[in-house]
């Protein structure tokens, strides 16, 4: 993966002019086409980073009033929203309007049931391109993000987003509005991680300017600089498509999100080279979310059939390190989670300020393009 020198300003590159329909849906693809692979390496760097979403809602769970439930919040600062549902829904088809109603009053972006999937067919296949724009600035994030998804998975939305305003798909990647997923956890995510993924689609065809998007903010550049979960799933997603050795620099960032990004992402591209120094950094790194979460995804891995878990084999490391030991016994069920982890063995220091062999030789070292990364991000 070539890293070249990039603008602050964070920018599209889109090629697809909106006067010209017919190219734009061609350079997104033919209608119908399933979405490809770039929405697949998006839902593996999602899932990847699901304990970071799941700890929200854990976080609202545990101060919340009994019987409360989670609900979409809108965040005035980023939001792409301003139409009411009642604009929105004058002149539609009655099954559309219906439809949107159901997913404004379930509240949730329901990624999982068959009928949450029947709910966005109905309410969005059979509009027309205004209809679908006006849909991406609903006062409620439900709807924007209901509907940056469906534009982003299913076989027609392929065809509307190539005509959707480019300034408004950078804008809603930024919007950092929550909203309640239903998927494999009950989850928070962002209006943003949506567009995101409507992003990758609409640019499928145009690795360069993909790469530009998702490496601007990973390195949190632009006008607003994106939060850390965003940053951590444009990373997991841009480690997932490049040279394996562009993980290793990230493994040292300041940002334990993006850490945990490119751990993950390491670990699904050649988790034979990466675990016993993945080991290391779990037990030597600080942030305890990462080292359980590491730790839980190792052993998940070499589980396989064995039972019951005290019997699963790990690296001679996690016997030694008292943080591994500790997070091994909570992967079995044998400890507290609320407690903090023992504290790390020594503290890793970052390579962009301190050369540390552990991390970087176990990488194999460093390709040009991520000695360039590592100058860029030092000089910052």
């Amino acid at each position: 993966m070539r890293l070249p020198a990039l603008p602050l300003a964070l920018t599209f590159a889109l090629a697809l002019p909106l006067a010209a329909p017919r190219e734009a849906a061609a350079a997104v693809g033919k209608c119908g086409d399933p979405p490809g692979p770039a929405l697949t390496r998006y839902v593996d760097a999602e899932r990847a980073l699901s304990e970071i979403a799941w700890a929200e809602m854990a976080a609202f769970l545990g101060a919340a009033a009994v019987g409360a439930e989670p609900s979409a919040s809108e965040d005035p600062a980023t939001s792409t929203g301003e139409l009411p549902l009642a604009a929105l829904s004058e002149g539609l088809p009655r099954q559309a309007r219906e439809a949107l109603a159901a997913i404004a009053e379930r509240g949730v972006v329901d990624r999982l049931s068959d009928e949450g999937q029947r709910l966005r067919e109905r309410a969005l296949r059979r509009l027309g391109p205004d209809a679908i724009a006006d849909l991406l600035r609903a006062a409620d994030p439900t709807l924007r993000a209901t509907t940056w998804w469906w534009l982003a998975t299913s076989r027609e939305g392929g065809c509307m987003l190539a005509g959707v305003d480019p300034a408004l798909l950078e804008a809603a990647i930024d919007d950092r509005s929550e909203v309640v997923e239903h998927g494999d956890d009950l989850v928070f995510r962002r209006v943003g991680d949506y567009a995101l993924a409507a992003a990758l689609r609409r640019l499928a065809e145009d690795p360069a300017a993909s790469e530009r998007l998702l490496l601007n903010l990973a390195l949190g550049e632009g006008a607003r600089e994106p939060g850390p979960r965003t940053r951590a799933l444009a990373l997991g997603v841009l480690l997932r498509r490049g040279e394996p050795d562009e993980i290793a620099p990230w493994l040292g960032d300041p940002e334990p999100a993006l850490r945990l990004a490119a751990a993950l992402a390491a670990l699904d591209r050649d988790p034979g080279r990466w675990q016993a120094p993945l080991l290391e950094l779990a037990a030597n790194d600080p942030d305890d979310t990462l080292t359980q979460v590491l730790v839980d995804t190792i052993l998940d891995r070499a589980e396989g059939s064995a039972r019951p878990r005290s019997r699963v084999p790990l690296a001679e490391p996690t016997m030694a390190a008292p943080r591994l030991a500790e997070a091994r016994r909570r992967w079995q069920g044998e400890a507290d989670t609320s407690l903090p982890l023992p504290p790390p063995s020594r503290i890793l220091v970052h390579p962009q300020v301190r050369d540390y062999d552990g991390l970087l030789a176990a990488g194999e070292g460093t390709s040009a393009g991520s000695g360039a990364l590592l100058a860029r991000r030092r000089d910052r």
